[in-house]
């Protein structure tokens, strides 16, 4: 497993963002609570030098996983489904725009998570559904060649109403059919959708480029109505070993939430080897 931590350069207030500093900081305080790699919330490239990101790679020995796009559409109102063609393909543009920034990073995953917008951006359902599949379609072609993942969130409907289905959402994977287009989970979304979390990560998560560690409003994996340590069982159960990604508020003094994981994970793993 790799370890991430969901990062913010602490400009502006976040409800999902582990650590919330200025990158520098950020990347120190990564490695020294002991993730393996940071998830960066982007808005467009120049809000990183790349360079300097590249030094603290070196620096730290951290890994940049993926980005983190939502604030595109909730401070641009740039959606990938809008029905006004030019909204809709300046969000593709600034989607690949970051997708070829990116490259020198190691190629971390580009999230369609809040940027896939809302039904209410286009003129109907079938509209919005037909422009954000053009939008991704368009994206995963000019990402394929450039080894970029496109990583789609199941989401859930607080936050949008295309997607929320894990089921739904691989299906529609499939049917772009590219390898370098994926699902991906987040266990709060899950909750907030009523499905069993731990079946579903057994079910799903093979899928799966990454799953997101959160309690239900982003509470501590160890003070959540889900039961995490069955998510846990649920993950090693179904082969998975790739990203945990945490997003939960500010644990930037104390790594608890990443501890506790572990911590599960490494009894798990001991359990099945006995």
């Amino acid at each position: 497993m790799k370890y991430i931590a969901t990062v913010t350069d602490g400009s502006f207030p976040s409800n999902s963002a582990v650590i919330q500093a200025p990158v520098r900081e950020a990347f120190v305080i990564a490695k020294t609570a002991g993730y393996d790699g940071l998830q960066l919330t982007i808005r467009d490239t120049t809000d990183y030098d790349i360079d300097e990101l590249q030094d603290l790679m070196r620096e730290t020995g951290l890994v940049i996983t993926a980005l983190a796009t939502g604030r595109i559409y909730s401070i641009d109102h740039m959606s990938l489904g809008a029905g006004d063609e030019s909204v809709r393909q300046g969000a593709v543009e600034r989607m690949n725009k970051i997708a070829a920034w990116s490259v020198p990073l190691g190629c971390p995953g580009l999230v369609i998570g809040a940027v896939r917008g809302n039904y209410s951006d286009a003129g109907s359902i079938d509209l919005y559904l037909s422009q954000l599949e053009k939008s991704v379609r368009e994206i995963v072609a000019f990402c394929e060649p450039l080894k970029v993942p496109v990583i789609l969130e199941a989401i859930d409907r607080n936050e949008s109403r295309a997607f929320c289905d894990p089921e739904e959402t691989q299906k529609f994977v499939e049917k772009i059919g590219s390898p370098y287009f994926y699902m991906y989970l987040d266990t709060m979304h899950l909750y907030r959708e009523h499905y069993d979390v731990p079946r579903c990560l057994r079910e799903f998560a093979p899928f799966a480029f990454q799953i997101d560690i959160s309690g239900e409003d982003r509470k501590p994996p160890m003070e959540s109505a889900i039961d995490f340590r069955a998510a846990v069982r649920a993950i090693i159960a179904s082969g998975y070993d790739g990203i945990i990604n945490f997003e939960i508020p500010a644990e930037q003094e104390k790594a608890v939430s990443l501890k506790y994981i572990r911590k599960l994970v490494r009894e798990e793993k001991n359990t099945n080897n006995s």
